[in-house]
């Protein structure tokens, strides 16, 4: 599981083009999102305040259903392991909406995002936070 994470995001990161945002959110995780074209995206989360050997790392592939310059909402589909342990957890199905109130300052964005976590039952997950893009 280790060995496909790494893989999958060497491979992001080689065909991503411009951007980079980085997100915080309120469950204590932290985003890294990329662009692999004007419509699909990808974000690596991993959630914090815990020992590593637990440490939930989220990768989600995301597509633009509307997208302007103040807003962006989005859908997708992403994975929930453990690296350490070497543990598949869930999939996640990301819905979420992307605020830019800021006129003079587009790279900050509010986040709001829903996702049910699948497994062997369905836990309704909701973040919010925020995101700053780079080199727009």
């Amino acid at each position: 599981m280790k060995k496909l994470l790494i893989i999958s995001s060497c491979f992001f990161c080689i065909t991503a083009y411009a951007q980079i945002g980085v997100s915080i959110y309120n469950t204590k995780a932290m985003g890294i999102g990329f662009p692999v074209n004007k419509r699909f995206f990808g974000e690596f989360k991993a959630y914090s305040n815990m020992y590593l050997t637990n440490m939930r790392m989220e990768i989600d592939v995301c597509i633009n259903i509307k997208k302007t310059d103040a807003l962006n909402i989005y859908a997708g589909l992403g994975a929930i392991a453990v690296p350490v342990a070497e543990e598949f957890k869930k999939v996640t199905v990301p819905l979420g909406l992307q605020v830019s109130p800021f006129e003079n300052f587009r790279n900050f964005s509010f986040i709001m995002e829903i996702a049910p976590e699948i497994y062997e039952d369905v836990y309704l997950r909701t973040l919010w936070g925020v995101r700053y893009n780079f080199l727009k």
